[in-house]
């Protein structure tokens, strides 16, 4: 068995054929003449059967013309003749193809010559003109055309009535009888071909009852009795020529002119089938005769093609064995289980089948792992609350998913002149903290680009001088453009030669890291929408600082917060000392400035944790968390000082100074809630404003 497994099966099987080949050439020529008999039997029995078939057809195609010509002359229904007109061109063509079919034996051409004239002779003596009187005299028109006659007898003597004796009650009933014939007449007129004189008469009789049917009581009774005169004769004229009809569809109904076609139709249709049966008996056992001829030609070969089939049987059961094992083990792949893997045993096509096996399955593993990643990282990168932590979490998984590489995410500044490090991985080499948008082919390109050193790619200027071995770089795209990149390095082998990723494996990555690029950069672009939608629903427009409503929401918490901790909290409101005579000086916008460098100074003199809003106007809140009534009443006068020191230039000219009144309050020594605080502070800014402006004033009782 080893000796065999060391064999390619392509050469074990070549083997086999030729041992094959020669013993079967031996007995070929003994059983070629009789193969030869049995095809030429084979023809010739297909031949027959499809001659039976033709004939079969045709006398089926017939029944069914006759059937649905019996069936439209009892009931006028049109659909009744659907297999009468299939047979105008079956019969013919079936005949043609008969013909063709039997070629020399004039007995059975002949044959078939009658039964085709048996069905012209039927069409053109009976069915044609069963037809054309069924036509003429439709189902149930002879009985709707008596009851139009006596509808017009009664309408004539309700003509003569009125005539004779006039009235209202007359000429009514007058008009109802007339206006009920002419919708009798206009029913039958659907069922009267248009160019027949039935027709015209019926169109006459209901212009007639038109006017009947419409006539006042000032009409004159005459005309009203000649019309109804005129329309009775029209009515009672083509109901006596619709029963005449209708007798010559029944007379041809009980005469059955056509069976006599039927009848002789069916003898030449026997004795045609009985010759064809005969004949398909012939060639069957001709046939028959051929195949045992062969059977015995070929009980010679058995004893060769049995030692053969258990050669070949023994060296089966191990490949078989061998290609179970692999199904085994695909089915536990699709089960799911991807560490299963088939021990390559065999040197030939199943042993290269086997590893080939494994191979996709450490593929399969391998992007099942990544995938299962990829959406781990998909579903962290939706719930990041921040662009840091979505960096943050994007830098984890790549360090999984593309262990031993050195990359980051480089994001593009505001000012769209530089990209800067935001997130990076890997120790390798160190990449730099920005550069310029044009050192990138990603950027440039609006495309990933993927370089491979070794194959002399053309390397992004940003990378370090310390050559890696591939590279990617991947666009982070959104709908607003490009917001940066994802930079990928291979770093090159420890003794300094290039080992770079193969072609494929490099084509794998750069899909793969498509992936993770487009899933961060729409991560980033989520998240910088929703914090540009959230500054914009809690910031003042105009100076940058919170508004209002971010105070009322934050003023609650902080107080509760400091509850908790047991810890004081100031709260400074101050207001600009005649700002409007400062507006009336040098206008609106002047003052607009002003206030947007007010708030660009409050933003960098507060701490983070300090709450500046503008209150309305020109007026300010600044909370500030864990601070003293003490430190918050010096905090709001050297506010006064900066405020009075701001300097501000509106179109190159220098605006005047300005000063702010201040009012301080303190929890919990000036009330226990933001209102409270608030109107403390406030009547301490009305105070300083009563003290001469200019000044910061604290609380001094709770309000």
């Amino acid at each position: 068995m080893n000796l065999l497994t060391r064999h390619p099966l392509r050469t074990l099987v070549l083997m086999g054929l030729i041992v094959q080949v020669l013993v079967t050439t031996a007995g070929a020529a003994v059983i070629f003449r009789a193969i030869l008999v049995t095809r030429q039997t084979s023809e010739r029995v297909a031949r027959t059967s499809e001659v039976r078939n033709a004939a079969d057809r045709m006398l089926e195609s017939f029944v069914d013309a006759q059937a649905g010509e019996r069936a439209f002359l009892l009931t006028g229904n049109e659909r009744f003749l659907a297999g009468y007109t299939d047979a105008l061109t079956a019969v013919p063509q079936t005949a043609v193809r008969l013909a063709d079919l039997l070629g020399g034996d004039t007995v059975q051409v002949g044959r078939v010559r009658r039964l085709v004239s048996l069905y012209t002779q039927w069409c053109d003596q009976a069915a044609r003109s069963e037809i054309a009187a069924r036509r003429a005299a439709p189902a149930g028109y002879a009985e709707a055309a008596r009851g139009a006659a006596a509808e017009a007898a009664r309408l004539r003597q309700t003509a003569a009535a009125y005539a004779a004796s006039g009235g209202e009650d007359s000429l009514r009933v007058v008009r109802a009888q007339a206006a009920s014939l002419r919708d009798h007449l206009t029913g039958m007129l659907r069922t009267t071909p248009p160019a027949s004189p039935a027709a015209t008469d019926w169109a006459r009789a209901q212009r007639l009852l038109d006017v009947m049917a419409v006539a006042r009581p000032a009409s004159a009774p005459a005309p009203l009795l000649t019309a109804a005169t005129v329309v009775e004769a029209i009515v009672r004229r083509h109901a006596l020529a619709a029963g005449a009809a209708e007798s010559r569809v029944m007379t041809l109904i009980t005469r059955r002119s056509g069976q006599v076609f039927a009848d002789n139709f069916r003898p030449v249709y026997v004795a045609f089938g009985v010759t064809e049966d005969a004949r398909l008996a012939a060639q069957v056992a001709q046939g028959r005769t051929a195949t045992r001829t062969a059977e015995g030609a070929a009980l010679a070969l058995p004893v060769t093609v049995v030692l053969l089939v258990l050669l070949g049987f023994s060296h089966a059961g191990a490949a078989t064995d061998a290609i179970d094992r692999i199904i085994e083990a695909s089915r536990g792949i699709a089960d799911g289980d991807l560490s299963r893997r088939v021990a390559v045993r065999r040197g030939d096509e199943i042993g290269q089948l086997a590893t080939a096996f494994n191979e996709m399955a450490e593929q399969m593993a391998t992007r099942a792992r990544q995938s299962a990643l990829v959406q781990q990282m998909s579903e962290m990168l939706e719930a990041s609350p921040s662009v840091d932590e979505a960096l943050s979490v994007a830098s984890r998984y790549v360090q999984d998913l593309f262990p031993g590489t050195v990359g980051g995410v480089y994001l593009i500044a505001d000012s769209r002149d530089a990209a800067e490090l935001a997130a990076s991985w890997g120790a390798a080499f160190a990449l730099p903290p920005a550069f310029a948008p044009d050192d990138c082919w990603a950027l440039l390109r609006g495309l990933p680009y993927a370089v491979d050193v070794q194959r002399d790619g053309v390397l992004c200027r940003h990378l370090p001088t310390q050559r890696p071995a591939a590279n990617l770089c991947l666009p982070l795209t959104s709908q607003d453009g490009t917001l940066g990149i994802l930079q990928l390095s291979f770093p090159a082998a420890p003794a300094g030669d290039v080992a770079a990723p193969s072609s494929a494996a490099l084509d794998s990555a750069l899909a793969l890291a498509r992936s993770i690029s487009d899933r961060v950069g729409l991560a980033i672009a989520n998240l910088r929408l929703r914090e540009s939608l959230r500054a914009q629903s809690i910031r003042d427009p105009l100076t940058g600082v919170f508004n209002r409503r971010y105070l009322e929401e934050t003023l609650e918490r902080e107080i509760r917060r400091a509850q908790r901790g047991e810890n004081p909290l100031g709260l400074i409101i101050f207001d600009l000392d005649r700002f409007k005579q400062f507006n009336d000086t040098y206008g609106h916008e002047a003052g607009d400035t002003f206030l947007r460098e007010l708030g660009a100074m409050l933003r960098d003199r507060f701490r983070r944790d300090d709450v500046v809003c503008r209150y309305g106007g020109e007026e300010f809140v600044v909370v500030l968390p864990d601070a003293t009534l003490e430190s918050t009443l010096q905090r709001a006068r050297s506010l006064g000082e900066a405020v009075r020191d701001l300097a501000v230039s509106y179109q190159g000219q220098p605006l005047g100074a300005t000063t702010a009144s201040l009012g301080v309050a303190a929890f919990p020594q000036h009330g226990a809630s933001g209102e409270a605080l608030l109107r403390a502070a406030d009547a301490a800014l009305y105070r300083a404003k009563q003290n001469g402006r200019a000044r910061a004033e604290a609380a001094t009782t709770p309000i």
